[in-house]
């Protein structure tokens, strides 16, 4: 059965990575076979992948089938709708899910689950609002990075058809509030105004209700820095660990009740449910509570449940709930720290329960040493960096939080609805205990413990068969050699030789960020906008992906000119990386491009200069980088001005350029584009963006002269290859890492 449950899963996996949805309606065909295949022991792996795979195609057909119609997109509606989540609070801005159940003037023509961003709401959104609203929707769409995570597929994934904004507060009209309908969001909205009128400005404010319910938007952009660089970000949100303390305490406590065991672990059941709802029901938390209930049953029923069999029936859980969880980081975290645990203890756990302070203790440690050890590939493979502290930092924070902060928040959630002053004094006892522990989180913090890599696929298999090798049981295989199979992970290649040069453009939307690598050197010429908390391109897009490429150092940081779409993520990226030198046209500057720089590496020649003083577009700082092959042209958000100063200056072939100002009508001109003439021309823009970038009249002007377009908000970020042969590969992740539910106009 174990073996059935993986292929189901792994049937799911695969319809993830599928570009296009194969016709499902006649695979059904086979659904009688499947089923009867179940019943024979020969056919059941075979059935239960065949079941998988129909279950995972009939959920995205059906997710693809409510798509947001084409004809409503950006246009200006009137709906009817009820808040489904629990509304989110930041920068003046509120966010929440909302379920369409109504258009004005489009009957049934379209219902559905969105987002909402409310700027300046003038009332409060609460779970269970059936209002109507002024909106404009959209499909959804984001930038697209080789790697990185996949915001549209997060959606999907979610099964959010829509986002949008309320364009007039002034058409808002509250229906009522059906807190019913949502009544654990009601809850933990209730909950939430409690903390934060008992907390006011307390520093951990965000984290205890975190732990308390499960919503982490509160917790500031600075914390969450500290709890990655301590490795545990894991820990102060809800996750399965808090499930099985709550499952455990809940049993402990009925056991003293004078009734059965069976309904001692049927209460148990149904009460550590009740947490995990209150909880949010995050993956971590649905896959503790199906392990636990499986546990909780087999009390129930008097019967032996292997913890193999438990950990595959909560893996089945957990798809049957979210068909598409697999493609969540947190999924794979979650069930790889617990499979490792099982693969590592089970056969040979002690009964630490009977033994001395010091057995428990070695217990932890190395629970804690074989989920870090486990855990260092699946970090570095999936988020490119690692904690080097997180193995002696969870060791205190986890039986702190545990036994000194959890049980204080389980007290005043309990006791909230019946006495204010109980449940105030276990706030505060909760706060004061998780206030010291945050004190040295913070402190250790401080020092950068953070190891930075990334790997391939081959590297990342052979890590994790020495993981297999490391916590085998003794003497079945030496285990120096699963310790030699973590080398790879540390070992840098260089794909690149002496005169060729990778080329990215990424996908920062309405932005600009270009990352040019030699060899041994990589230069990154802008940095992408900035839009206050909520999203900074240089901390969420262009970091993770340097560091997926390999890069922890930038030779040069080239800001073109001073506009927020170039500049906005310049701190992010000088915080992250280590940074010989910045070159911009901005007053104050480490260097300034008026005076040309010039330098070679790796037989690429590299030269920045201006083309107009002053401030604005026309002062960017352009970057011209160039081998006998090739010639490579950045342009910034020059206009007609600048480029027709260009004009008296010399150039090598030129085969790739970035295209002016986004381009826009007022770049781009004809004498620029016969001067350069360019093989490869690339816009990098935003999604249908407000400045109609690029013009059309400018695309006409490329295309008159056979040169090739390629713009970053309809292929993704655009990765090249140039060498002897001129352009010898071209990468657009919008095409060649596309998935089904991408859009791609």
């Amino acid at each position: 059965m174990n073996i059935a449950i993986c292929l189901f899963v792994m049937a799911i996996l695969l319809v993830t990575r599928l570009p296009l949805l194969p016709v499902v309606a006649p695979l059904f065909m086979g659904l009688p076979l499947a089923v009867f295949g179940l019943s024979l022991s020969r056919t059941l792996p075979l059935s239960a992948f065949f079941l998988g795979l129909l279950y995972v195609l009939f959920n995205a057909e059906s997710r693809m089938r409510a798509a947001f119609p084409d004809h409503l997109q950006g246009k200006n509606l009137q709906v009817v709708g009820l808040v489904s989540n629990l509304p989110a609070r930041k920068d003046g801005i509120v966010r929440f899910r909302f379920h369409v159940e109504a258009i004005a003037e489009c009957d049934s023509c379209w219902t559905g689950l969105t987002t909402i961003s409310w700027y300046h709401a003038p009332v409060r959104v609460r779970p269970g609002d059936r209002l109507q609203l002024n909106v404009r929707l959209s499909k959804p769409r984001a930038s697209l990075n080789p790697g990185l995570f996949d915001y549209e597929g997060w959606l999907f994934a979610q099964g959010i058809a829509a986002s949008g904004y309320v364009r007039d507060s002034g058409g808002f009209k509250l229906l009522e509030s059906d807190y019913m309908s949502v009544p654990h969001h009601a809850l933990r909205y209730r909950i939430r105004d409690v903390m934060q009128d008992l907390l006011k400005d307390s520093p951990v404010k965000g984290l205890l209700i975190a732990l308390s319910i499960g919503e982490s938007g509160q917790i500031s952009k600075a914390a969450w820095n500290s709890l990655t660089r301590t490795g545990t970000n894991h820990l102060l949100i809800i996750s399965g660990l808090h499930v099985g303390l709550v499952a455990t305490m809940v049993f402990r406590l009925l056991r003293f009740a004078p009734i059965p065991i069976r309904w001692v672990g049927l209460i148990a059941m149904m009460l550590t449910a009740c947490y995990a709802v209150l909880a949010g029901f995050g993956l971590p938390v649905q896959r503790a509570l199906i392990m636990t209930s499986v546990v909780l049953l087999a009390v129930c029923i008097n019967r032996k449940i292997s913890t193999l069999t438990m950990f595959t029936l909560s893996l089945l859980g957990v798809v049957l709930l979210q068909p598409f969880a697999v493609m969540s980081t947190g999924f794979w975290l979650s069930f790889g720290a617990v499979f490792a645990l099982l693969y590592a203890f089970t056969g040979r756990l002690r009964d630490y329960q009977r033994g001395g302070v010091l057995e428990i203790l070695f217990a932890a440690i190395r629970t804690q040493w074989v989920v870090f050890i486990a855990m260092l590939p699946l970090l570095l493979f999936l988020l490119f960096q690692v904690s080097l502290v997180a193995f002696l930092v969870n060791l205190v924070a986890i039986p702190w939080i545990g036994f000194m902060v959890i049980p204080w928040l389980l007290v005043f959630v309990a006791t909230a609805p019946l006495s204010t002053v109980v449940s105030a004094a276990s706030l505060s006892i909760a706060e004061i205990f998780l206030s010291i522990l945050w004190q040295g989180i913070e402190w250790v913090a401080a020092k950068d413990w953070m190891f930075h890599g990334t790997q391939g696929l081959l590297p990342f298999l052979i890590a994790m068969f020495g993981i297999l090798v490391i916590f085998c049981p003794r003497g079945l295989v030496p285990r120096w050699l699963g310790w030699m199979c973590f080398l790879p992970l540390f070992v840098v290649t260089h794909v690149l030789e002496k005169g060729e040069m990778r080329l990215t453009f990424i996908d920062v939307g309405q932005g600009l960020s270009v990352l040019l690598q030699t060899r041994y050197s990589a230069l990154l010429y802008d940095a992408g906008p900035k839009f206050g908390e909520r999203f900074d391109s240089g901390e969420q897009i262009v970091t993770p992906l340097l560091r997926r490429l390999g890069v922890d150092k930038l030779h040069t940081l080239v800001i073109s000119h001073g506009d927020n779409d170039h500049a906005g993520g310049m701190q992010s990226i000088l915080r992250n990386l280590d940074v010989g030198r910045v070159v911009s046209s901005v007053a104050g500057s480490q260097q300034n491009c008026e005076s040309d720089i010039n330098w070679s590496v790796d037989g690429v020649t590299f030269e920045i200069f201006g083309l107009q003083e002053g401030s604005g577009n026309n002062s960017s700082c352009l970057l011209l980088a160039h081998t006998p092959d090739y010639g490579v042209l950045i342009t910034g958000d020059i206009e007609k001005i600048a480029e027709n100063t260009l004009l008296g200056k010399e150039l090598p072939e030129i085969y790739v350029i970035s295209v002016p100002h986004h381009g826009s009508r007022t770049s781009s001109s004809p004498g620029f584009i016969n001067h350069v003439l360019p093989r490869l021309a690339i816009v990098s823009a935003g999604f249908h963006n407000r400045f109609n970038h690029p013009a059309q009249a400018v695309l006409r002007r490329y295309e008159n002269r056979h040169v090739r377009v390629l713009n970053t908000a309809e292929e993704g970020a655009i990765t090249l290859w140039l060498g002897e042969n001129g352009i010898e590969r071209i990468e657009r992740t919008r095409i060649d890492a596309r998935r089904f539910w991408h859009r791609s106009r």
